[in-house]
């Protein structure tokens, strides 16, 4: 199985189905702080920085994190942000593993699509 460089489908194999109807959750599930170092969490809007709060969760959240995100987005919200309002992740291999994850085609996902225009600007210069 293909890990896309990250340890929780090591831990937890089945991640994929697990997060379209989670079973494991508490129900007091939080986003690491340690994901969002720079904001004041005090005073954070979950809502209009959903984009941030997910893609640092794809990029380097623990499994808790990917709950916490489930509890407060819900599954679909996640698929869409992800696919539509994403434009950049820290790696390739993150935004193939969030598109894994969440059922989507890389090429229809919003990040795919700036990457390959940005080369595209690179190779015109």
């Amino acid at each position: 199985m293909e890990t896309f460089g990250h340890k929780i489908l090591e831990e937890v194999p089945d991640l994929k189905e697990e997060l379209k109807s989670p079973t494991k959750m508490t129900g007091l599930e939080k986003v690491s702080p340690s994901l969002l170092w720079e904001y004041n969490l005090d005073n954070f809007d979950w809502e209009e920085m959903s984009r941030i709060v997910i893609q640092r969760v794809c990029e380097r959240g623990h499994l808790s994190d990917f709950y916490a995100i489930l509890k407060l987005y819900g599954y679909s919200r996640i698929r869409e942000i992800i696919k539509d309002k994403i434009k950049c992740f820290y790696h390739s291999n993150d935004l193939l593993f969030a598109c894994y994850l969440f059922d989507i085609d890389v090429k229809e996902a919003a990040a795919y699509n700036h990457v390959e225009k940005r080369y595209k600007i690179l190779d015109d210069l």
